[in-house]
């Protein structure tokens, strides 16, 4: 930051000598020309000290943003882990730059609070009370240099740990419990592996977030056997679909698609058992009257096949619901799902017995 400062000053000092110099002299100056009249020269100067206002404006412009571009600014890269459980109290780690006296982290739901651990540098101890909705939210530090940046920060009803490290390799892999969310980093030019028990015929989801929680990690998820043998990959999309051919143990691996690795480069993985609905047709209802709606998605209780695939190629399951929009759109909404474009329009919220959430306009 005192390097910053300093090339700032440097940049600054040379600014207003030129602009000093500048006043002083100038070589535009015209001289008095006897076809002119003393009329023609005061509007000739005038038009000169308009020239002389303008290229000062520049001078301080510039000054203004070479002060803007070396100033520090509070600058939120991470929070770790990225998330917890409704009900739950967690301790997060914050790194960015500039993180000079930060001792506020806020959210923007009022039942997410933290405080400062005590005797620790960038950690907070965060509370989630349990009416905060299951979904993302964002988060901010406040330090010396102001407030940060935001960053994703998703409240689950799912219990959450630590990936304890240690398990880059097939025989190392964490017993992970079914519906439970790991939270973990990838190493470069290593994977992670996590064990799973599954019984014959039993679908599962693999779902590994990472663009939903700001991170820079393209995930690549594969299942594999018991032995290391590969049996189901998804690159670049972290959610694939896998039903069990035989009782035991199977592996979940994650890492970087380019095996690239950091602490900015984590991940929030959960191999999961509730239902995933992929489309609902149709997306658009009345309000206040009873409709029909046709789901399409992975693990659908009661539903039954269907000949349509999803985006990653694989074939969906079918389930026909009714639903009665509300006369009054909510206002708020436990997950970030309107982009800019459609921020406009009333929706409103629906989940299949426990599944991901899904809007209807």
């Amino acid at each position: 930051m005192i390097n910053r400062l300093s090339s700032f000053g440097r940049s600054k000092k040379w600014l207003l000598v030129g602009l000093s110099q500048f006043l002083a002299r100038s070589p535009f100056t015209p001289a008095l020309s006897p076809l002119r009249g003393e009329g023609e020269h005061l509007v000739s100067q005038s038009g000169f000290g308009q020239c002389k206002l303008t290229v000062v404006l520049l001078l301080l412009g510039a000054i203004s943003t070479v002060q803007a571009q070396y100033l520090p600014l509070t600058r939120l890269s991470t929070v770790y882990p990225m998330g917890g459980k409704a009900g739950s109290t967690n301790e997060v780690e914050v790194a960015g730059l500039d993180l000079e006296e930060v001792k506020v982290l806020t959210a923007t739901h009022p039942g997410i609070t933290a405080k400062p651990k005590e005797g620790a540098e960038n950690r907070f101890i965060i509370n989630i009370a349990a009416n905060v909705p299951v979904g993302f939210y964002e988060v901010r530090i406040g330090g010396k240099f102001g407030l940060s940046n935001p960053r994703a920060f998703l409240v689950s009803d799912r219990d959450e740990r630590l990936d304890p490290g240690g398990n880059n390799a097939v025989e190392k892999g964490f017993e992970l419990p079914l519906n439970l969310a790991v939270h973990g980093r990838a190493d470069a030019n290593l994977a992670d592996y996590y064990r799973v028990q599954l019984k014959a015929g039993q679908r599962v989801g693999v779902e590994c977030l990472t663009r939903e929680l700001d991170s820079r990690l393209e995930p690549a998820v594969a299942v594999l056997d018991a032995n290391g043998k590969e049996l189901l990959r998804q690159r670049f999309e972290g959610q694939l679909n896998f039903e069990a051919p035989a009782d035991g143990a199977y592996l979940v691996r994650v890492s970087d698609a380019l095996f690239r690795g950091g602490p900015e480069y984590f991940y929030r993985l959960e191999v999961t058992t509730v239902p995933q609905v992929e489309v609902a047709v149709p997306a658009t209802l009345t309000a206040g009257k009873e409709q029909k709606v046709t789901l399409y998605g992975h693990r659908l209780p009661g539903a039954k096949a269907s000949t349509v695939k999803d985006s990653r190629g694989q074939l969906m399951e079918q389930e026909e619901v009714t639903l009665t929009p509300p006369q009054e759109p909510p206002t708020a909404f436990s997950i970030m799902a309107a982009r800019p474009a459609s921020a406009g329009i009333s929706v409103f919220e629906y989940r299949y017995q426990k599944s991901n959430p899904v809007l209807f306009e």
